[in-house]
């Protein structure tokens, strides 16, 4: 068996990130999560510029604060023991663009080393996990791999007509009206768990 996964707001979560670093700044709104806050704070006086600063404090000097989504090493542990293939493809640029000093990309890899992803028991290889520098580099990726499954958090990537009709589709989260029917919408990783491996 082999599984794709991408890896922001999928295995990645920002939320209270971006959250706590508004608040230590004086941002003047207040969101659940990352998504509404970058909308709230683009409405703003100035607001493009503040998203911006709040993103290169989070993905700088913060990325730290970011967490794994709750069951997500559940996930791994179960897909281990049942010898399954995981590989991780993320559609993410190298730097942030207003600053190229922030690596993107390294600073992931040394969250999930610092989360422990790359020693036992999750034992994921540095070599399973790629960085696309675009949507149609990431399907094209899945594609090669040959995912019997793909696990994300944008509906855009499964909209995609060159997205693998062989990869089964979920999608982590809420669906919505115009979701295809091709697409398996699952709540959380506890339930994708039991849904693949039960």
């Amino acid at each position: 068996m082999i599984i794709g996964i991408d890896l922001d707001n999928t295995i990645i979560s920002y939320d209270r990130a971006f959250i706590s670093t508004a608040e230590s700044q004086g941002i003047p709104v207040r969101a659940g999560n990352k998504k509404k806050l970058r909308d709230k704070i683009r409405c703003l006086e100035n607001g493009e510029n503040l998203w911006r600063k709040l993103q290169k404090e989070v993905y700088g000097r913060r990325f730290m604060e970011a967490e794994i989504i709750k069951g997500f090493k559940e996930f791994i542990t179960a897909a281990k023991k049942r010898k399954a293939q995981i590989y991780i493809v993320s559609h993410k640029t190298k730097y942030l663009s207003s600053d190229k000093k922030i690596n993107f990309r390294k600073n992931s890899l040394e969250f999930l080393r610092q989360k422990g992803f790359f020693s036992k028991p999750l034992n994921l290889a540095k070599t399973s996990i790629y960085f696309e520098a675009s949507r149609k580099a990431k399907i094209a990726r899945i594609r090669r791999l040959n995912c019997d499954y793909f696990i994300d958090d944008l509906e855009e990537v499964f909209a995609d007509k060159d997205f693998p009709a062989k990869s089964v589709r979920i999608l982590l989260g809420k669906s919505t009206a115009d979701l295809a029917d091709s697409v398996i919408v699952i709540k959380d990783w506890y339930a994708i768990t039991k849904y693949i491996f039960a």
